[in-house]
C-alpha cells in the first residue's frame, strides 16, 4: 500500500486523488514486467517503450534511427520528452533498453516506492529520479534532432472534426 505523499501534493493540498493513479500507474508497471520475465518475453538488450496510451507520438524516421542506433551503441540512455509544465520532465513517453526501463519503473518492494515519492516533487521526478540512482541518462528527444521539433506529443485533439491536435511543448 502507498502511505506517502509527493512533494507536491503536501505543498498543494487538493491533490489526494492522485495517490490512487500514482500506486495503479506504478504497480502496473511492476506487474506488467514480473509478468514479462516470468515469460521470457522481451530480452534485457532489446529495445523497449514505455507510453501513455492516450498519448500520440509524432517522431519522423530520422528521429526514430537516431535514437535506434543510439542505444546500440550507448546503453545507458533513456529517451524521454522533456515537457514543459510537467516538472521539465515527462513519464508519457520514454525509450531504452529493456533492461534500463526495468531499472527505472520497475519497483519490487513498495517501501521502496514509498520512500521514492515521499523524496520527490512529482511523478515525473520519481522517474527522473531512479534514472539518475541508476546512472541512465535522460535524454530530451527534442535536443537530438537536426530538425527540433519543438512540439510533437499530442495528448488531444482540439477539434476533432477539423482533426486539430493540441501538442504540448
Amino acid at each position: 500500500m502507498i502511505t506517502e505523499r509527493t512533494i507536491q501534493q503536501h505543498q498543494q493540498g487538493d491533490l489526494e486523488s492522485w495517490a490512487v493513479g500514482i500506486y495503479k500507474m506504478f504497480k502496473g508497471i511492476s506487474n506488467l514486467f514480473e509478468y514479462i520475465d516470468k515469460y521470457n518475453l522481451i530480452k534485457n538488450d532489446e529495445i523497449a517503450l514505455r507510453i501513455r496510451l492516450d498519448v500520440i507520438i509524432e517522431l519522423n524516421q530520422n528521429i526514430w534511427e537516431l535514437i535506434f542506433n543510439n542505444l546500440l551503441t550507448n546503453h545507458n540512455q533513456y529517451y524521454v520528452n522533456f515537457v514543459r509544465g510537467c516538472a521539465n520532465y515527462s513519464v508519457w513517453f520514454g525509450i531504452t533498453l529493456y533492461n534500463n526501463l526495468k531499472k527505472i519503473w520497475y519497483f519490487n518492494n513498495l517501501n521502496i516506492l514509498n520512500n521514492y515519492i515521499k523524496n520527490s516533487y512529482c511523478n515525473e521526478k520519481i522517474i527522473e529520479n531512479r534514472c539518475t540512482d541508476n546512472n541512465i541518462e535522460s535524454i530530451n528527444i527534442k535536443n537530438i534532432s537536426y530538425s527540433k521539433p519543438n512540439n510533437y506529443v499530442v495528448r488531444k485533439y482540439i477539434s476533432d472534426i477539423q482533426h486539430k491536435k493540441h501538442y504540448y511543448e
